[in-house]
């Protein structure tokens, strides 16, 4: 049996208030049907501004403290993925949600995608990775906390949407398209799902993102400089068991006034290609950078804070030793 801890705030004849990373995780547990293998542990947290409210009634579960659990989990931040007979947990949002996957059975594994290498890279080297675990994910955090659209006339359309948008415009980057661009006698494949054809994992940790925006939004016509999302997320929808399992997480109210008639909706500019690192498009240079002098400076800072009194001694350590050169082997 596995054992899938996420955060909760509050729960109440089932349903369950958490943060976004935590809904991004019961819905897919509800897409995947509720394996009985998997033990969903609810773990009491302290309230934050931002919270989703989710129908935990399909899904088997228990409710626990912060206090209860055991190491490594408790060393981790949560969701935390793990099984009863190891020691051993895997935490991070896109790792645990593909332990999920793996979990569920075989007939899910092809959410993974080719060698299952679907968000296998951590945030830290992967620019798709960091948009499908942080980035749409900071932009339904900012829309829940903003107080700036109640008077607004022009909306400036989320940063992140707009990369999604230019993402799904650019022709599709995968193992076998040469293959596929035979096939469909085409050139260039162009997107439907978020990683090419078929739909994937990261189709299922963005969707429920983008429909939380929608709400939040709703009343904007986002529609012409959107297009490319809105079609792929009416074809994700429409995929069997997703809509029934996006009707888990509560629907949010807009966040804006009642009258949107005179906003005027602007899309960013941002780069034009795709959320791959494997780009060639992509300008490049700041990845042989490893350092950054803001983050030299900040760590120079926190010593010269601590005002440590250092000496030195005059002669190296073990100096003292004595050491029998002839007794060294030779080279």
């Amino acid at each position: 049996m596995a054992e899938v801890f996420l955060e909760v705030y509050n729960l109440l004849d089932e349903i369950a208030e958490v943060p976004v990373p935590s809904a991004v995780c019961m819905f897919l547990l509800s897409y995947l049907r509720g394996p009985s293998n998997i033990e969903l542990v609810l773990v009491e947290s302290e309230r934050e501004a931002v919270s989703l409210s989710v129908n935990v009634r399909a899904l088997q579960y228990r409710s626990v403290t912060q206090e209860s659990l055991n190491s490594p989990i408790r060393d981790c931040h949560l969701p935390v993925f793990s099984t009863t007979d190891t020691t051993s947990c895997v935490a991070g949002l896109c790792a645990v949600l593909r332990q999920i996957v793996k979990t569920s059975g075989e007939e899910w594994r092809h959410l993974l995608g080719f060698r299952e290498g679907c968000l296998f890279a951590c945030a830290e080297v992967s620019l798709w990775t960091r948009f499908c675990e942080i980035d749409i994910i900071e932009v339904v955090k900012d829309i829940l906390t903003s107080d700036s659209l109640l008077n607004i006339k022009v909306f400036e359309v989320p940063r992140h949407l707009a990369r999604f948008e230019e993402h799904l415009k650019q022709p599709v980057r995968m193992h076998n398209v040469d293959k596929l661009r035979k096939k469909m006698n085409r050139d260039c494949v162009d997107h439907e799902f978020a990683e090419g054809h078929m739909m994937s994992l990261a189709d299922l940790m963005i969707v429920p993102c983008i429909r939380v925006i929608f709400q939040l939004l709703s009343g904007l016509t986002l529609s012409p400089l959107l297009p490319s999302v809105l079609h792929w997320y009416q074809l994700v929808i429409g995929q069997d068991h997703v809509l029934e399992a996006l009707d888990t997480i509560q629907e949010v109210p807009s966040r804006l006034p009642g009258n949107n008639v005179d906003i005027n909706c602007v899309l960013p500019e941002v780069p034009l290609h795709s959320l791959y690192k494997s780009d060639p498009k992509r300008y490049k240079p700041k990845w042989k950078i490893f350092t950054r002098q803001d983050d030299v400076d900040a760590a120079l800072k926190v010593v010269e804070d601590l005002a440590l009194d250092l000496e030195y001694d005059p002669l190296p350590f073990g100096h003292e030793m004595p050491l029998d050169w002839q007794g060294v082997p030779g080279g």
